[in-house]
Parts: C-alpha cells; sequence; structure tokens
C-alpha cells in the first residue's frame, strides 16, 4: 500500500493483466509512488484478494469490446480520472510449427495480443504504438511501447518447470546474471509517466541486453 506522498500520488493507473506477473509488479509500483491502480483482468479469485481502497479490480476480457468499455465507466465512476494506461494483458503460446498452429488459435492470439492493446503481434503493437502516438500528440497524449525480454513471471517459469535448471543456466548467462523482476518493469512504466515527459512514440527496451546475445546465438546456429 502507498505511503505519503509520491511521484504517482493523485493519478490513477490502469493495468489490464495486472494480477500477476509484469502487470502485478506495475500495479506495486505505482501503489507504492502514491497512485491509485484499476486493475482489468478476468482472473475472479485473484480479483478478491487485492482488494482495498486504493485498487479496483474489475472483470474484463479484453478481446470484448463491451466488457472494456464497461471497465472504463466503472474506472472513472471510482476514481474521477485515468492518467496511465499500461496494456499488459496478453499471452503466449506453447511452441508449435506454423504448419501445426490452427488458424483459429492465431486469429485468438491475435485478438488478445493485438487487437485488445489498440507479439508477429508484438512488432504489429510497435507499429501502431508509433502511429498512435502522432495521432495523439495533439492533445497532450503520449504513447510508447515498452518491449522486455525474459522476465521472471508465472509465465516464464510455466515454460521451465519440468526444467528448472535450464531456467537458472539460461539466466546466469544473461550479461547481467540474471532476468528481469516484473517490478523493474513497473519502475520503467512509472519514468515514462511521471519523468519522461517528453518520451513519446518510442520502442523502449528492458531486456538486459538478452536479444543480443540470443540473436548471436541465432547467428551461430545458421551458420
Amino acid at each position: 500500500m502507498s505511503t505519503g506522498f509520491g511521484r504517482f500520488t493523485y493519478k490513477v493507473v490502469v493495468v489490464t493483466g495486472g494480477c500477476k506477473g509484469i502487470g502485478a509488479g506495475c500495479v506495486e509500483v505505482f501503489r507504492e509512488a502514491g497512485g491509485k491502480s484499476a486493475v482489468w483482468d478476468v482472473d475472479d479469485e485473484v480479483g478478491k484478494t487485492i482488494a482495498s481502497d486504493d485498487v479496483l479490480f474489475i472483470r474484463c476480457d479484453m478481446t470484448n469490446e463491451d466488457d472494456i468499455k464497461n471497465a472504463v465507466e466503472k474506472t472513472v465512476e471510482r476514481f474521477g480520472r485515468i492518467d496511465c494506461l499500461i496494456n499488459n494483458a496478453g499471452s503466449h503460446p506453447p511452441y508449435h510449427t506454423i504448419d501445426d498452429y490452427p488458424a483459429e488459435d492465431l486469429r485468438k492470439l491475435m485478438d488478445l495480443n493485438f487487437v485488445a492493446y489498440y507479439i508477429a503481434a508484438q512488432g504489429a503493437v510497435i507499429a501502431f504504438s508509433m502511429s498512435l502516438a502522432k495521432e495523439e500528440a495533439a492533445y497532450g497524449v503520449r504513447v510508447n511501447a515498452v518491449s522486455p525480454s525474459a522476465t521472471v513471471t508465472p509465465m516464464l517459469l510455466g515454460f521451465y518447470k519440468d526444467k528448472p535448471h535450464q531456467l537458472e543456466e539460461e539466466a546466469a548467462r544473461a550479461p547481467l546474471g540474471r532476468f528481469c523482476r516484473p517490478d523493474e518493469i513497473g519502475k520503467l512504466c512509472l519514468f515514462l509517466a511521471t519523468e519522461g515527459t517528453y518520451i513519446t512514440g518510442a520502442d523502449i527496451h528492458s531486456d538486459g541486453c538478452i536479444q543480443a546475445i540470443w540473436s548471436t546465438q541465432d547467428d551461430s546456429v545458421k551458420d
């Protein structure tokens, strides 16, 4: 819970998919900075555990336009404003070859990971964010994309549930000797919402240089 005056006091952040992983890290960071949070998620049970004066849980299917409109109305009704939106909700499917990936599953993935934002999917989000930044600049609205790499979330841990030693080994090979923490993405979002007042239309990588290492490894495999 927030204590006293902070960088985000009197302001409200909406975090989609905010009940776990990176979303939960963002909620905690903004609360510590004095802000109030509206958490839009589909997990009813988790919502019951985070209810408090400065956090509003709203059940919201991010692929359903009516649910989103309802969430906006409830947030404004409760807090009177929305100052920052963190479009965090998303999913990462199990590995499939192209031939084994059903078209319907691909459509569902794009609905959640791109259409719901307003990752092929991550590239779409970044391009859309750049266009939206240009369009909304006239209204004083800034739009940025945050591109994290391997972050210690329930989703990541799920991929390694049968091979925890491999997770430890890969984290140790990262340039900083570890993977990212959810709260570190939250701190970046807080910076963009408060101090980064002239940053818009940017794709900011918070990956600890991991992508550069992985790209080099991929190239070596191809050779």
